[in-house]
């Protein structure tokens, strides 16, 4: 664009005089704004006479120059660069001049970058992240020491991540880049191990930057070095074989066990002569033992590594259909590896792309339902197939995990059936073997009392309570049960029927518990412990209290899963939770008063072999159910202790004394009253009797119905009942 004005620069011969105005510099144009005479203001836009340049191509984050390779050079530079929308300044003195690069790593490795050897004096800056404005900062730098004003800055960087690097100029300079990098070993230090895991596997890296620590003795020669050092455990007892095939320089691999550089014990040691760039090691590895194994280069030779190895295990316990491990409980795991498995003669294919490689289990269906069996926490893709039958040759498929894809776990369901036999096989897909978790639960168990507000309330002298932890967890300000962190609690409420010694077990679950007893209101005001235990050691794994209760105490009873002080998971699994008197000749009543014709409980422990009962001299009729003697109150009795003799001729008594209530117990009255009401009724003027219900006839299955309502001279309930309510059972209860 050209303008052309009219006007003489005074003073200067030929040249226009200077106009009226000012002269404001914007990029590479000028704006001259001249004042006439005339008052009109006429606006000139000149092309600026400075030689434009152009920005660099790596000028914007999305168009970061590519980087590749363990070392190497780059030259830029930063003149015309400019700062985007929403950049950050870089080391927090970069000028907004700034450039982009991005590498990613092949495998784990510290890196360094530099800017040595650029002409001005630079910052550098190193973020992850897919967006400008999603930057995750990794590391930076201005100055590399207090005399150099160029950057240096180092980190470990993951295998496969892209790390994009910003290089800036301090207080706006710019000109030539250089930038540096190159990549040190992380396991180059015996101290600094890279852990290996698995019976079989294959890890890739570097050795280069590898070298001998100080007081290292290279294994096999003197002239090995650049060593990497790694970490195996051998979780089974059994032959493994390590090698570098695939290495792109010349191997020695050696074994050794111990925990420290200078107290190193040689297993194996690589024999191929330095000729031979194949090295390879076997040994028998010991169960549970770690091993240190150092991979190193000929005449100190580095380069990219191909570490293998593989285990040659026995078969396991369960390898076969016929030593299948029994599964017990409706919810539960089992922890397992099919390592070394094998497929038997006759046996079918799991899945379309099973391994080959199963272990069998059995388990009889405690209950009607629907079951769900899950291999979600696994280490590998796994199948798991259900059978009905008698061998392995001759089996119904009643269930299947569908082959997915390989990152997905087995999850399937069973419809179950009481009593019934099946058989499970686990497998793994494509050839996949390792530990694995196989946990189960029945689909309409939900955990109900996972919180202390929603205690299962449990009652007596004696009893069992079943249950499940499944979905429980810890709430917050719950305390440790027994010491142990725990993680999967579940409560129960019990009031004491009276003053006695009581133990609680939880001995018939199938994992390893933690029991824990208190008094109090809730975490805010804060529990009492009375008692707790980790392990008994009269029935391993479960867990057993015993203490003085108060009678109508209420006392919180925690069931948890061990961790063994956090080193494990807590499990899922069946809760069976048993209380009993904790004083073998101790006997209580329930309750503790009754009318002529009722029936009343004598608790105790060993009573199944009792020869007679009385009401002080009054002989009673009795029988044995579940535990307790269920006595009728003889005509004629009265107010005192009850006796029992057993077999052998000794005689018992109840702590407490029997109290005889006047007159005979209530009659209960059924009526239905339409189609869809049924009414019960007793009379007013009796009193202290609780209204109850079941389906079942069990012992603890019996709940409150809601309190009556006083219509003339009886106490009444009403409640709908229709014929998909199934069978229900009715008693008056005296509280």
């Amino acid at each position: 664009m050209k303008c052309n004005f009219g006007f003489e620069r005074s003073g200067v011969p030929g040249k226009p005089p200077l106009p009226q105005g000012f002269v404001v510099s914007v990029a590479d144009r000028i704006l001259a704004v001249f004042r006439l005479s005339t008052g009109v203001a006429l606006i000139g836009l000149f092309l600026s006479s400075i030689t434009s340049h152009a920005q660099p191509a790596n000028d914007r984050f999305t168009r970061a120059q590519r980087i590749v390779g363990l070392a190497g050079t780059v030259s830029g530079s930063n003149l015309n660069a400019t700062q985007q929308p929403g950049e950050p300044i870089h080391a927090t003195t970069g000028s907004g001049y700034s450039i982009w690069y991005r590498w990613a790593p092949p495998y784990p490795v510290k890196i360094t970058f530099s800017t040595e050897g650029s002409a001005f004096d630079t910052v550098i800056a190193v973020y992850t992240g897919n967006a400008l404005t999603a930057l995750t900062w990794v590391a930076d730098n201005d100055n590399s020491s207090a005399t150099e004003t160029f950057s240096r800055c180092s980190f470990v960087a993951a295998a496969g991540t892209d790390y994009t690097v910003a290089i800036d100029g301090v207080g706006s300079a710019q000109g030539d880049v250089a930038l540096k990098w190159n990549v040190s070993l992380l396991n180059d230090n015996f101290e600094d191990f890279f852990p290996l895991n698995g019976v079989a596997g294959s890890v890739t890296g570097t050795t280069m930057g590898a070298t001998l620590e100080q007081n290292e003795v290279p294994p096999l020669d003197n002239n090995v070095g650049a060593t990497a050092w790694f970490s195996w455990p051998s979780i089974l007892a059994g032959t493994v074989t390590f090698s570098a095939v695939g290495s792109g320089f010349n191997t020695v691999l050696a074994v050794y066990t111990g925990t420290t550089l200078d107290g190193l014990t040689l297993v194996a040691v690589s024999e191929n002569g330095s000729e031979n760039p194949m090295s390879e090691v076997t040994w028998d590895a010991e169960l549970g033992a770690r091993y240190r194994v150092v991979l190193a280069g000929w005449s100190a030779a580095t380069g990219e590594y191909t570490l293998n190895w593989n285990q040659v295990l026995p078969p396991p316990l369960n390898d076969s259909f016929d030593t299948a491990v029994a599964l017990v409980g409706f919810t539960g795991q089992k922890e397992g590896f099919n390592g070394g498995a094998t497929t038997e003669p006759g046996e079918p294919p799991h899945a379309a792309n099973a391994s080959g490689s199963s272990v069998w289990y059995s388990w009889i269906a405690p209950r009607d339902g629907r079951a769900h069996f899950s291999t979600s926490r696994s280490l590998f893709p796994t199948v798991v197939a259900f059978y009905t039958g008698e061998r392995v040759d001759a089996l119904t498929v009643v269930a299947r995990s569908d082959d997915g894809p390989p990152s997905t776990a087995a999850e399937v369901d069973v419809i179950t059936q009481k009593g019934n036999q099946y058989w499970l096989a686990l497998d793994g897909q494509h050839g996949a073997r390792g530990l694995f978790l196989l946990q189960w639960t029945y689909s309409d168990l939900k955990t109900p009392n996972n919180s202390l507000t929603n205690a299962q309330s449990i009652q007596g002298f004696m009893g069992n309570a079943l249950g499940e932890n499944y979905y429980a967890d810890t709430e917050p300000g719950e305390p440790y049960h027994a010491g142990d962190q725990g993680g999967r609690s579940i409560w129960y409420r019990w009031i004491a029927p009276a003053n006695f010694r009581v133990a609680f077990k939880t001995k018939g679950s199938n994992f390893d518990t933690l029991l824990a007893v208190y008094t109090g209101l809730d975490f805010v005001s804060g529990l009492t412990l009375i008692a707790a235990n980790d392990d008994d050691p009269n029935s391993g794994l479960t867990s057993a209290v015993n203490f003085e209760a108060v009678g109508g105490t209420p006392y919180h009873i925690a069931v948890d899963a061990a961790t063994d002080r956090g080193i494990n998971s807590p499990s899922i699994g069946m809760v069976s939770l048993n209380w009993e008197p904790g004083l073998s000749d101790f006997i209580g009543l329930l309750p503790t008063q009754g009318a002529t014709g009722s029936f009343i409980k004598v608790c105790g422990l060993n009573l199944a072999d009792a020869q007679s009962l009385s009401f002080g001299d009054l002989p009673s009729n009795f029988f044995f159910l579940n535990g307790y003697l269920v006595a009728e109150v003889p005509e004629g009795a009265t107010t005192g202790p009850i006796h029992v003799v057993d077999s052998g001729g000794n005689l018992r008594t109840t702590s407490e004394n029997f109290i005889l209530l006047p007159g005979l117990p209530p009659q209960l009255s059924l009526q239905r009253l339409n189609a869809t009401t049924i009414r019960l009724s007793w009379p007013s003027q009796i009193t202290g009797y609780q209204l109850q219900s079941c389906q079942d006839l069990s012992d603890d299955g019996w709940r409150a119905e809601e309190p009556p309502t006083k219509i003339g001279g009886e106490w009444v309930v009403e409640e709908d009942y229709h014929s998909e309510k199934g069978s229900h059972y009715y008693r008056l209860v005296l509280q």
